[in-house]
C-alpha cells in the first residue's frame, strides 16, 4: 500500500508540526515519523517548506508563504 495517497490523521500532523518546533528552537529535530518510526527531515525550497519522513513513500506536509 502507497501511505503518502493517505491523508496525514490530527496525531501525525501534531508530530510533524513539533518536529518543525524542535527545529526552530533547538536546530535539530529528535521527533520520529509517527507511522513507521524513521526520522523526520525538513526541507525548503524556495518559499516552500516540506516536513516529511525520511521515506519518500510515507507522510509528509507542505507549506508554502512569502
Amino acid at each position: 500500500m502507497n501511505t503518502r495517497t493517505v491523508q496525514p490523521n490530527k496525531r501525525e500532523l501534531t508530530a510533524l508540526f513539533a518536529a518543525m518546533k524542535q527545529l526552530n528552537n533547538a536546530g535539530q529535530i529528535t521527533e520520529n515519523c509517527p507511522r513507521c518510526g524513521k526520522p523526520i527531515i525538513f526541507e525548503t525550497r524556495g518559499s516552500k517548506y516540506i516536513s516529511r519522513c525520511s521515506d519518500k513513500n510515507c507522510i509528509r506536509i507542505v507549506g508554502r508563504g512569502i
